[in-house]
């Protein structure tokens, strides 16, 4: 899996996200839903570059390298209501940054810290207000045997 898709498993998993909650999560679109069914409250999970994964080698002390992959987490609200909004936000980043050896889906991952806090970015073209933030992920890339 992704760190996108890990990310979204670990956040449903501790009740922040779907479930029983009022914040849909996707990954990769933002949407508005259908006609029967709009979405305004709404987690959007994709993406967001992040440093070069570390070359490993094949013997000595990097034999061990890592990788940072990095997410961009962007909450939208209500038609104006931001306070909501920027409290699933700031919800969001308390899960998240600082964690150390936690598994996400079936990865471990050394750490988890936010490139900052959530940011508001303005809102759409329907009153919904919108924040954002990143969190980069580190975890471990072995050699495989073979080489």
């Amino acid at each position: 899996m992704s760190a996108v898709a890990d990310l979204q498993t670990y956040l449903d998993d501790q009740g922040i996200i779907d479930g029983s909650t009022d914040w849909p999560s996707v990954r990769r679109r933002l949407h508005d839903g259908t006609v029967a069914e709009p979405v305004n409250q709404l987690v959007v999970l994709t993406e967001d570059g992040g440093p070069q994964p570390e070359t490993p080698a094949d013997e000595g002390m990097g034999d061990c390298a890592w990788r940072f992959p990095t997410v961009q987490v962007r909450v939208r609200g209500d038609r104006l209501d931001s306070d909501a909004a920027e409290a699933k936000a700031q919800e969001i980043y308390d899960a998240l940054h600082g964690q150390l050896g936690v598994t996400m889906g079936e990865v471990e991952y050394a750490g988890v810290h936010a490139l900052s806090e959530p940011l508001f970015i303005g809102f759409d073209e329907k009153g919904r207000p919108e924040f954002t933030f990143s969190v980069q992920m580190t975890r471990p890339v072995r050699i495989p045997a073979s080489l």
